[in-house]
């Protein structure tokens, strides 16, 4: 998790450091991925044990209260979204020549929307005046 998260930060960081036009954009999500990423980090490793610890008695035994409320809860929505992702697998595995079928005209068939999406570069956004540009110090 830590070797992740300082991954991450080597790859994003650089990006505050951009100068130009291209730093307005890359510097701000620099820094967005940056401090979300280290705050994620920090909260899962030292909140979220903390938590875990208040929700649930230590040695796996049962306690009343809250806790195990919860806790049946979550293991009870996580083994419903486990049973759904395994019969879609099953699904997917014994018709996978239709899924490959439908991928391959889902991809192409994305094409026919390329005519919806508008487009525009950087360059074209400052010549027509649409994109305001700031000089400040």
């Amino acid at each position: 998790m830590v070797a992740s998260t300082l991954t991450v930060l080597a790859v994003f960081l650089p990006l505050t450091m951009i100068s130009g036009l291209m730093g307005l954009f890359f510097s701000q999500l620099g820094f967005i991925v940056a401090i979300t990423v280290s705050v994620s980090t920090i909260a899962a490793l030292s909140l979220t044990p903390m938590l875990v610890s208040k929700l649930m008695k230590p040695g796996g035994g049962r306690s009343s209260g809250f806790g195990p409320r919860v806790t049946n809860a979550i293991v009870g929505a996580l083994e419903a979204i486990d049973n759904t992702y395994e019969r879609i697998l099953t699904y997917a595995v014994r018709r996978r020549v239709f899924i490959v079928i439908l991928s391959v005209l889902i991809f192409f068939g994305s094409f026919a929307l390329m005519p919806f999406i508008g487009t525009a570069s950087c360059r074209s956004r400052i010549r027509t005046g649409s994109m305001p540009i700031s000089n400040s110090p």
